[in-house]
């Protein structure tokens, strides 16, 4: 693959998600865009293009050697005098003369090969492996700095060298008394850096790992201010060496130790009589440790390896280190539903709190009635306080969080950061198990009218079933994360952009979502048909319309019937939402679900320090007025012209929504509410404007409808 830096390549990198309910998101982890960098091309000196050979060249003369009219007989300074323009300046004619004419230097970008990429994967899953079970080298990574060291090689530390720098692609580099750093993709060619190398704790380990620990001695080769910093932490990692990486196996092929002996970095050596491209082998003895540093960074794709091909002589040269680049990508994770379904189940607690504690002030201020349906709490609560719409997501909620791998990130040292699967405590599992069963709470009252009779028999034995089911199942088998890496890449324009799907994780199974679900259900179901022989002869009498079917359901075995009517305590009737208050000598009922009072003179009920009786509703008595007929006459006149009335503004109400829908979809077409806004037309002209302004003024006032 040829080498050039005409462009920064952008890359689009995405994995996919799996959640509990089957949805696959994709998920943005890197976002660089493709950027032409222009005047910064600097790999153009060295070879610019085979298109561009041809402008090289004069007119009527060939690229083709062994031709009558091959460039080369006319003038075989052509193409450098075109790419580099001439005379050569003195670092372009040391390059010249020792690599190769410019213009014709060939750049092949090497890959690093397979098996050292295996060994630093092996690496890097045995040492965070055993910076997990190992306390002695967690202290030793933590305690560790990252090191900026500025080496020497020896050959060059004579101090009557000057230096010209590392980079070919620079045509006029400064000259210094000190090594400068190497090339780069990124090198503006604007300064001069000193050579430098960046050691953390792994890049460390593994260079000890790869040589077993004779790393020799090259501390020798960093000036005396970081000498004794450097040998310091060497020191320490040697030390816990024996303990963790000691029996690590390192082969590598004959193929990938020829190419990684010949991996050398460059430097420009100026002796005094000439200028010198002088390379030190990574893995020259005294420069080893410091070199499989470097390799290890080329593994993780840290640095790159170009081999600069030229007619005279081959390097194969290793870049400086790259800075990590920020992505530009926004967050592709929608995560507003999440923000929604948290408020409304605090909101749901906070309401049975707060009626909880409402129950409990009652309970203590009227003695503590004996018959108070505690056990009833949930059920009442939940239907006359809520809705079966917030249960529902509180059981939806209860089932994904079943259904997903319990996992947390873990921090175990500063930028050392891994998943671990947490088992949930078994009474954890145990609330989440029990939030599921408002699935059958609510079938309960779903299936009350068909099976009323023996509801008080099935519901609690049906819901205990579900509950003790389903924290089995989470806790004997929780779900556990799934991942897989398999890059998948397309690219653009070759050197343009880079596409890439780079593996799939499945943190949820929609199975268990399905299994609790039938859990749930089947436990319902199952009881019920266990108990449908047992369940007892219908009431005489049907009880109060205030009351809910959850109390209802149950009320046969436990509430007192006296001359049809219902008897209850004041705390069970506070959970179902009917209180009674006296006021003087009138008495009334409040029901919140109505938000309505009632009349004792409305409604035949009984009333004293601790209970509420309640009439059956078919025991009612009503008050019939006697009317004369010539009234009965005008009132079913009265009567008919109201439902006209109703009727007549019930089409105009249905009219006047439809009306407002079709206007107000104009406004709403937008963002702004600006009716008529388009992007190709009213964005334009926007810009425009504003612009025109901006060039005269200031400060302006714009009249944008004149």
């Amino acid at each position: 693959l040829a080498y050039s830096n005409q462009y920064q390549i952008g890359i689009e990198e995405k994995i996919s998600t799996e959640n509990a309910l089957g949805q696959v998101i994709i998920v943005t982890i890197k976002s660089l865009p493709s950027t032409r960098r222009g005047a910064l091309w600097t790999s153009s000196y060295l070879y610019l293009g085979f298109h561009y050979d041809f402008l090289a060249i004069g007119a009527n003369q060939s690229l083709v050697r062994n031709t009558t009219n091959f460039f080369g007989d006319v003038d075989d300074t052509q193409i450098e005098a075109y790419d580099a323009g001439l005379p050569l300046p003195e670092f372009y004619q040391a390059v010249h003369d020792q690599i190769g004419p410019l213009g014709t230097i060939d750049l092949i970008y090497v890959s690093p090969p397979s098996d050292l990429i295996r060994i630093v994967e092996d690496f890097r899953a045995n040492i965070f492996g055993a910076l997990v079970r190992t306390t002695t080298l967690q202290d030793t990574v933590s305690a560790f700095s990252t090191l900026e060291l500025f080496p020497t090689p020896k050959k060059w530390q004579n101090t009557s060298y000057s230096f010209l720098g590392g980079n070919m692609m620079c045509e006029f580099p400064t000259r210094t008394n000190f090594v400068q750093n190497l090339f780069g993709f990124d090198d503006t060619c604007s300064g001069a850096s000193v050579l430098d190398l960046t050691m953390d704790a792994y890049s460390g380990f593994f260079a000890i790992t790869i040589m077993q620990g004779n790393i020799g001695t090259p501390c020798d080769l960093v000036p005396q201010l970081h000498h004794i910093q450097c040998l310091q932490s060497v020191t320490s990692l040697q030390s816990v060496f024996p303990l963790t990486l000691s029996s690590f196996n390192v082969s590598l092929s004959k193929q990938s130790i020829d190419l990684l002996s010949s991996i050398a970095i460059m430097q420009a050596v100026d002796n005094g009589s000439s200028i010198i491209l002088d390379q030190q082998f990574l893995l020259e003895k005294s420069w080893a440790f410091l070199g499989w540093i470097k390799i290890y960074h080329w593994a993780l794709n840290q640095r790159e390896v170009v081999t600069f091909q030229g007619d005279i002589s081959t390097m194969n040269l290793i870049s400086y280190r790259y800075a990590p680049l920020l992505s530009q990508n926004n967050a592709t994770l929608v995560t507003g539903w999440t923000q929604y379904l948290k408020l409304c189940i605090l909101a749901s607690s906070c309401a049975m709190a707060v009626v909880g504690l409402l129950c409990l002030i009652l309970y203590f201020w009227y003695r503590c009635p004996q018959e108070t349906h505690w056990f009833l709490f949930n059920r009442i609560v939940s239907t006359s306080w809520l809705n079966r719409g917030l249960m529902a997501l509180r059981s939806v909620v209860a089932v994904l969080c079943l259904s997903t791998s319990p996992i947390l990130p873990q921090a175990l040292l500063p930028g050392f950061s891994f998943l671990s699967m947490q088992r949930r405590p078994w009474w954890f599992s145990g609330i989440l198990a029990g939030e599921t069963t408002w699935i059958t709470y609510i079938m309960h009252e779903l299936l009350h009218p068909i099976c009323s009779p023996c509801t008080h028999l099935f519901a609690p034995w049906s819901s205990f079933l579900a509950w003790i089911c389903v924290a089995i199942l989470d806790f004997a088998h929780p779900i556990v994360i799934k991942a897989s890496i398999r890059r998948d890449c397309h690219s653009l324009n070759m050197d343009e952009m880079v596409f890439c799907t780079s593996g799939t994780v499945v943190v949820g199974s929609y199975k268990r979502v399905l299994t609790i679900a039938a859990l749930n259900i089947g436990s319902v179901l199952l009881c019920f048909f266990i108990s449908y022989k047992r369940q007892t002869a219908n009431k005489a009498g049907i009880p109060n319309l205030l009351l809910p079917p959850a109390l209802i359901d149950f009320y046969s075995q436990s509430l007192a019937e006296f001359n049809h009517h219902l008897y209850i305590d004041k705390v069970t009737a506070a959970m179902c939402g009917v209180f009674s208050i006296r006021w003087g000598n009138s008495s009334f009922i409040f029901d919140t679900k109505l938000w309505l009072t009632i009349r004792h003179s409305t409604l035949d009920f009984y009333s004293d320090t601790t209970s509420i009786a309640l009439p059956h509703c078919l025991q009612q008595q009503y008050s019939m007025w006697h009317l004369p007929s010539p009234t009965i006459q005008t009132a079913r006149i009265w009567q008919r012209t109201i439902t006209a009335f109703g009727f007549c503004y019930l089409v105009l109400s249905l009219a006047s929504n439809i009306a407002y829908i079709s206007v107000v979809s104009i406004n709403l077409d937008n963002d702004y509410g600006w009716a008529g806004y388009n992007i190709t037309g009213m964005r334009a002209f926007l810009a425009n404007t504003f612009n025109q302004n901006l060039l005269v003024s200031q400060k302006a006032s714009i009249i944008l409808n004149d």
